[in-house]
């Protein structure tokens, strides 16, 4: 074996009415709205040809359910594929803070930085970075057993359903610890980022040696795959049924 190969589907996702009017959710069980639900639908439709050979979902609902959502559109076997949730997939913890509304948070943290401020009882977003880190070393260690007695082990592809501050410090962590590629048309900083939107897709490529050097390389960033008009147009159309 030279190297294994995987490509990691990143989605955040879709709406909930938490979303919509501004409230920070963090671990708070939220469900998504029937955009959110429609959203989902619509990465599905977008990567319906692609094989998924594992499914990570984080283990609240909205999560969950997108993970859900999207693999019911798949034209392949992945239509069946089980998804294993986990913990260590979900949003940043605001603790005491949760449910607040995001201006009240934003007063109430002042000038300190939002990436290191840590809300009472909860983290802080570079918590949220080692706990995402941990996870993706994890998923290497993993993906890699199971190919190292091949000598030319296929690509695998990999589908991960999180939430906007996890994938936000998550990528900030690769970019800036871990030397992880961007996109061409990116400026090669963590401040590029930005956060990613409700059904957001960003397509990683991973690499390890084999001494477990991982290499990776986002390819696409927070992509979306459907419009606002388009999600209400398939809302009405369902309502006039």
């Amino acid at each position: 074996m030279t190297e294994v190969k995987f490509q990691l589907y990143i989605v955040r996702h879709g709406e909930t009415m938490e979303n919509r009017k501004g409230f920070l959710q963090g671990h708070k069980n939220t469900q998504l709205t029937d955009v959110g639900r429609k959203q989902a639908e619509s990465v599905g439709s977008y990567l319906d040809t692609t094989a998924f050979h594992e499914a990570y979902s984080s283990d609240l609902t909205r999560a969950f359910e997108t993970c859900q959502l999207i693999l019911e559109k798949s034209k392949s076997e992945s239509k069946d594929l089980q998804i294993e949730k986990n913990t260590a997939l979900r949003e940043r913890h605001f603790g005491d803070w949760e449910g607040m509304h995001r201006s009240v948070f934003a007063e109430m943290a002042g000038r300190r930085s939002f990436e290191h401020f840590i809300p009472p009882g909860g983290e802080s977003l570079e918590d949220v970075g080692e706990r995402a880190i941990n996870w993706f070393d994890g998923l290497c260690n993993s993906v890699f057993d199971l190919n190292k007695k091949e000598t030319d082990p296929p690509t695998r592809n990999v589908l991960l359903v999180s939430h906007g501050g996890w994938i936000c410090a998550f990528l900030r962590k690769l970019v800036s610890e871990r030397n992880c590629g961007l996109p061409d048309d990116i400026p090669l900083k963590k401040s590029s980022l930005g956060i990613c939107p409700n059904a957001g897709l960003s397509i990683m490529g991973v690499t390890i040696s084999h001494t477990k050097r991982v290499k990776t390389k986002v390819h696409t960033l927070h992509k979306t795959t459907y419009t606002a008009e388009d999600i209400l147009e398939k809302i009405n159309a369902e309502a006039a049924e």
